[in-house]
């Protein structure tokens, strides 16, 4: 972990008596971000050693995290300022806080660096702005709640650019237009997806048909997802024991 400060220049504010510098540097890496933030204030030398933006490669808002402040749109933007041009991951896995909207606009600030998102599965996002986030951050992994039609599902479930690096852990999905077809090509792409998807809940997907209640099954087996809803589906009584492999 000191490693990455070896080649830092300690200018002579920033001496903290007899404690070594790594030693300090240390401790304020292992404080909370909204603690850390706070540490700037205690003196000229902390807030010297605390500008160094290496300090801020890591934004953790989880509920591991220890940030005890309330998780706003001001507490975000400051501390992704501090690491300006080196923030690597950011991760918003929490209850509360800043919506879809402030997040896109904290990419296309920051993401030129940014390599991995990780944000809550209670916010959701829609097509536009999953897309638009990953295109503010085209070399990052983000893990993301999508809600959108069924159309729109398929190039994030496809992961075609620019959303190459999608990971939807929580889907819904609906407005098929009672469009057979529409079901098809969603149980088509969502192999695509094998193994990221830990939730998927269908909406008034016209199943009536067996055929295509059993294909849109399989697309679903073949995604590894296991907790699956169907919602005002009326599906296809043929099927429901296929659906025996999932928690629906």
């Amino acid at each position: 972990m000191l490693s990455q400060f070896g080649a830092l220049t300690v200018a002579p504010e920033t001496q903290f008596g007899e404690l070594p510098w790594d030693f300090v540097a240390l401790v304020l890496l292992r404080l909370p971000v909204d603690a850390r933030l706070r540490a700037r204030e205690v003196s000229r030398g902390w807030r010297a050693l605390l500008n160094e933006p290496r300090f801020w490669l890591v934004l953790d808002f989880s509920p591991e995290s220890g940030v005890t402040a309330r998780f706003t749109r001001a507490l975000l933007f400051a501390a992704g300022e501090r690491g300006r041009g080196h923030l690597h991951t950011l991760d918003v896995n929490c209850s509360w806080g800043p919506g879809p909207e402030d997040l896109v606009e904290f990419a296309a600030a920051h993401g030129q660096s940014l390599r991995f998102v990780t944000v809550s599965e209670l916010l959701m996002f829609n097509a536009d702005e999953m897309t638009s986030l990953c295109r503010s951050a085209p070399l990052c992994t983000l893990r993301c709640y999508v809600g959108c039609n069924a159309a729109e599902a398929l190039p994030l479930l496809r992961c075609e650019a620019p959303c190459a690096l999608l990971h939807v852990v929580k889907l819904w999905v609906f407005r098929f237009d009672n469009n057979e077809q529409a079901v098809l090509d969603l149980a088509a792409a969502l192999p695509y997806h094998s193994g990221k998807i830990k939730e998927l809940t269908v909406y008034e997907a016209p199943l009536r048909n067996g055929a295509v209640a059993d294909a849109l099954v399989r697309g679903i087996a073949e995604a590894g997802v296991s907790d699956v809803s169907f919602l005002e589906c009326r599906l296809a009584s043929a099927s429901l024991p296929g659906l025996s492999r999932f928690k629906v």
